[in-house]
């Protein structure tokens, strides 16, 4: 229950502020974390406890989106970020097709994450959105409560790599952010 908590604290403080958000990667977010939060479910034998905070993200990355785009809090991706865009929603599908088993699905979902960073760092860069430290804190620290639920109860290898792969990922974007 603190992870969700946690999720949910960092969504609302995120959606509290009047800034921006980066429409490329947040679209990215919004397929990827569905497709994790569901490939994840699966590959852990629908064990709800387990799946809570990839299942609270998911929903927090659809209605951030939605309350962006109400709000107009967006900006329309340029060439350089559809062509992003693309390129993760190829490989999401390429690699779901591919392996169409749910634990290695999960972990190239993780890995084209990565890819969705790069519309983020080119709007902090150039000005054109803010990110604030708080929300992903608070995210890692809801990430570090999913790793330790994962942890506690029976596990795969593999279930441990999507909550490492996020709490590091929610900490090194905390720390690119001005």
């Amino acid at each position: 229950m603190a992870g969700v908590v946690l999720t949910l604290l960092g969504f609302w403080a995120y959606n509290a502020k009047d800034g921006k958000i980066n429409t490329a990667t947040w679209l990215m977010w919004v397929v990827g974390d569905g497709l994790e939060a569901v490939s994840y479910f699966v590959m852990t034998g629908e064990d709800f406890v387990k799946n809570a905070v990839p299942i609270t993200f998911a929903i927090g990355s659809f209605i951030t989106f939605v309350v962006a785009l109400s709000r107009r809090r967006f900006g329309m991706p340029d060439g350089v970020d559809w062509t992003v865009i693309v390129a993760d929603l190829v490989i999401t599908a390429g690699w779901f097709q591919r392996y169409l088993n749910a634990a290695t699905a999960n972990i190239m979902f993780v890995f084209t994450e990565v890819v969705s960073f790069f519309p983020l760092y080119r709007g902090v860069l150039a000005g054109r959105e803010r990110e604030y430290v708080m929300p992903w804190i608070l995210w890692a620290a809801g990430d570090a409560f999913f790793l330790a639920t994962v942890m506690s109860l029976s596990h795969t290898t593999e279930e441990k790599i999507y909550p490492i792969a996020q709490m590091v990922a929610r900490l090194h974007r905390r720390g690119v952010h001005p």
